[in-house]
C-alpha cells in the first residue's frame, strides 16, 4: 500500500515508511580466542540475523591479545570450515548493537498523534473489515448443503458434489477463523507499541532488556546499518 502527497506531507517520508513497512559452537582463529554465548539470558539472543547470508548473530566474548570486548558475529562466518559460507558479514560490537537498538527505540517515541491516526488507518485498511458476516454467509452456506445432502442418497451423482462443497466450505471458514485470529493478534501488538509510546512521551529511552523482548521482533545487520524490526511491523534503520 502507498500513501498520497498529501499524507506524505503530513507525516514525513520515514514515519510513511513505517507504515508502509507494516502493510506489506566455538570457534578460534589463528592469534584469537573466543568464546560464544547463546542464551535466551540476553534478549537479542536468536533475533539479530546477517544481512548477507540470512543466518543469526552470536554474541561472543572477544579477547584479542589481552583486548576484551563483547561482538556480535555472522555464525556462517564464524563457523565457515563447517558450514562452507565464506560470508562477508562484519563484526559489531555490542555497545554499537545497543546504541542501534536504543535509537531506533527514541526514533519511534517522536511519532505524534497524526501519525497514530493515519497508522490506524492504514491498519484498519490492510487488515480488512470484521470478518463475522463472512463467516454467518459461510455457516448459512453450510448449513444448505447440509440440507441437501441429507436429502440425497449416496447412489446419487449429486452427491459426491454437494459433500465437496461442505468440505470446501468447511476450510473456508477455518481460512476466515485463522484471519480473524491474524488481525487481533497485529492489532493488539500495535495497540501495545502505540500505549508504550504514549507512556514513554517526552522521555528517551536507553538500551534495556525488557523492553527489547517487549518490542522488538528481530534486528537486521547490514554493512553500513542496522534495521530494527518492532513487533508491530514497523521497522527503523538506523546508520551503524
Amino acid at each position: 500500500m502507498r500513501f498520497n502527497d498529501l499524507s506524505f506531507a503530513i507525516i514525513g517520508r520515514w514515519k510513511l515508511r513505517i507504515i508502509e513497512q507494516f502493510l506489506y559452537c566455538s570457534f578460534a582463529p589463528t592469534g584469537h580466542f573466543l568464546q560464544v554465548f547463546y542464551s535466551s539470558k540476553y534478549a537479542l539472543s536468536g533475533i539479530v540475523f546477517c544481512g548477507h547470508c540470512g543466518d543469526i548473530f552470536r554474541r561472543i566474548k572477544w579477547n584479542n591479545r589481552g583486548c576484551r570486548s563483547t561482538v556480535w558475529r555472522c555464525v556462517s562466518r564464524v563457523l565457515k570450515k563447517t558450514s562452507g559460507i565464506d560470508c562477508l558479514a562484519r563484526t559489531v560490537r555490542e555497545e554499537t548493537l545497543h546504541e542501534a537498538v536504543a535509537a531506533a527505540i527514541n526514533r519511534v517515541l517522536t511519532l505524534d498523534e497524526e501519525f497514530f491516526e493515519t497508522f490506524r488507518k492504514s491498519l484498519d485498511t490492510a487488515l480488512g473489515v470484521n470478518g463475522e458476516l463472512d463467516i454467518r454467509q459461510i455457516e448459512d452456506r453450510l448449513a444448505d448443503k447440509q440440507r441437501q445432502l441429507i436429502a440425497l442418497s449416496p447412489h446419487d451423482e449429486r452427491y459426491n458434489i454437494v459433500a465437496d462443497e461442505i468440505y470446501e466450505l468447511r476450510d473456508q471458514k477455518r481460512r476466515v477463523l485463522l484471519d480473524e485470529a491474524n488481525r487481533d493478534t497485529a492489532a493488539k501488538k500495535v495497540e501495545e507499541l502505540i500505549r508504550f509510546i504514549r507512556e514513554q512521551r517526552g522521555q528517551p529511552v536507553e538500551y534495556d532488556e525488557g523492553l527489547v523482548r517487549k518490542l522488538i521482533e528481530k534486528v537486521i545487520v547490514y554493512d553500513d546499518s542496522i534495521k530494527v524490526v518492532f513487533k508491530s511491523g514497523a521497522d527503523v534503520d538506523i546508520e551503524a
